[in-house]
């Protein structure tokens, strides 16, 4: 099944890069990208209830305005459940602190935290194990 991939960073080349690394997988899909977390959130509340595609979202931590930890809450609060339901939550930056790694997990749809940038090999790993 094709799937949807959301980037938020508010640096544009490093969702460039995600994306070169995402359409260079073995995986197949849609590319998205914001780096501002307010039009992510507002494009996930606008999004038709059917078909549900599976989406992966790549979240960075530290970003200005709005962080990705202020993403987290939003999504929670803000996007209809079965929206939130397909998305798959993967935190993609360049933190290495414990605590954001802790706070990040505490979170229900934070699946991985991941360091940025992408590579090639880490994407095939979550390409062939479904995400």
């Amino acid at each position: 099944m094709i799937k949807e991939f959301i980037l938020i960073d508010d640096d544009p080349i490093f969702n460039f890069l995600t994306s070169k690394v995402i359409e260079s997988s073995e995986c197949s899909g849609n590319i998205t990208s914001f780096t501002e977390v307010e039009k992510a959130i507002n494009y996930l509340k606008k999004l038709p209830d059917l078909p549900l595609t599976p989406r992966v979202i790549f979240l960075d931590i530290r970003m200005p305005i709005l962080d990705g930890f202020d993403f987290l809450e939003h999504f929670h609060s803000q996007v209809p459940l079965n929206i939130a339901e397909s998305c798959k939550i993967y935190m993609l930056t360049s933190s290495l602190n414990d605590s954001d790694k802790e706070k990040a997990f505490s979170y229900e749809k934070v699946c991985g935290f991941l360091s940025k940038p992408l590579e090639s090999e880490k994407m095939d790993e979550l390409c062939t194990k479904g995400f």
